[in-house]
């Protein structure tokens, strides 16, 4: 079960610090979702099913937080992105706004508190702080700016607009670093004790190493900058592989950077670990999905292995664990990051 003392050990990590034992994340809300017996549709709709999935995972599973992403939208919608319900999945777009300038400039950060989906999301972090207090490190999330433009246009589009109007894209971002500060607030309010800022679009997949740098670093750092001034800790997430991608992405100063599945774990821990805390590697579908028991237990035990000494790791997954996990192997990665991760 979750323990009291877990924030204390999260700021540990943070600190690169011994802490009494590694904090035990997982992105699984997909997994728990299923394991509830909630549709998707709820999930992202009514507090009662949010509370109800992610209550179910801290006591079913054993993590050490609550990490509240129903999907990448609700504070898009009020901007005039229209999503639909999947079956098995999380909302997706349907309908993006117009990509110009004068929808550009139109842009006004909704009321957080009574516009669309985020009221029920809102309640819901509360209503999960109060019922596990300190025992959880409570997570809501933003977007980066970056990844805001294509969350808000779609993914082409905004790689579109980033070459042939790039002052207009950044005159985009300029608006999300706004609109983002004011979500994370919104949340730590409410009760959460960190935010995960996601930002999956600003990569090696998508751009340069100098576009990084000149677009997303700075616009991102603020964000970051300004909800940790908030009281938040800050955990960063691009799902990045790519070193001399990482080498820029630590200069947001997050608290923790979390490391995509397909990244050398050792590699990382050896260029940035003296700089930030590190999270994540284990994968989510390939490992916990589709592995045995055994591959499972030693994915665990060599992520541990590389990742403790020294303090300045937290255990996660790299990226989200799928709907279709196998319960016996997230109890498999569970243990076996509870039994190597005490100093």
């Amino acid at each position: 079960m979750a323990y009291v003392g877990v924030l204390d050990d999260i700021r540990a990590c943070v600190a690169r610090v011994t802490p009494s034992r590694v904090p035990v994340f997982g992105i699984s809300q997909e997994f728990d979702v299923r394991m509830a017996g909630v549709t998707h549709d709820a999930y992202g709709c009514d507090a009662d099913a949010m509370v109800k999935v992610h209550t179910q995972a801290v006591e079913r599973s054993d993590l050490d937080w609550v990490f509240h992403i129903p999907d990448d939208y609700p504070q898009f919608e009020p901007l005039g992105v229209q999503t639909k319900p999947m079956p098995g999945a999380p909302r997706a777009p349907l309908v993006y706004p117009e990509l110009s300038e004068r929808v550009i400039r139109q842009l006004r950060t909704p009321d957080f508190r009574t516009q669309g989906r985020m009221p029920a999301f809102l309640e819901a972090v509360q209503r999960i702080k109060q019922r596990f207090g300190d025992t959880i490190c409570m997570t809501g999330n933003v977007s980066g700016p970056f990844g805001s433009v294509a969350l808000m246009w779609g993914i082409d589009q905004a790689l579109l607009l980033l070459v042939d109007e790039p002052a207009l894209f950044e005159r985009a971002m300029d608006f999300f670093v706004e609109l983002q500060i004011g979500w994370g607030q919104a949340q730590l309010e409410a009760g959460a004790d960190a935010i995960w800022l996601g930002d999956c679009v600003a990569t090696s997949a998508f751009i340069s190493a100098d576009d990084y740098v000149q677009f997303a670093l700075e616009r991102t750092r603020l964000v970051a900058d300004a909800l940790r001034q908030a009281g938040a800790i800050i955990f960063y997430h691009c799902g990045e592989k790519s070193i001399n991608h990482l080498e820029h992405m630590v200069k947001v100063g997050a608290d923790a950077m979390n490391i995509g599945e397909g990244a050398d774990l050792a590699a990382v821990k050896q260029a940035f670990g003296h700089k930030s805390c590190l999270m994540g590697n284990i994968d989510g579908i390939a490992v916990l999905e589709h592995g045995s028991v055994e591959q499972v237990r030693a994915e665990t035990t060599r992520i541990m292995t590389i990742g403790k000494p020294g303090g300045g790791y937290i255990f996660n997954s790299g990226e989200g664990i799928s709907y279709h996990a196998k319960q016996q192997n997230m109890h498999a990665m569970v243990a076996g990051a509870r039994e190597h991760g005490r100093y």
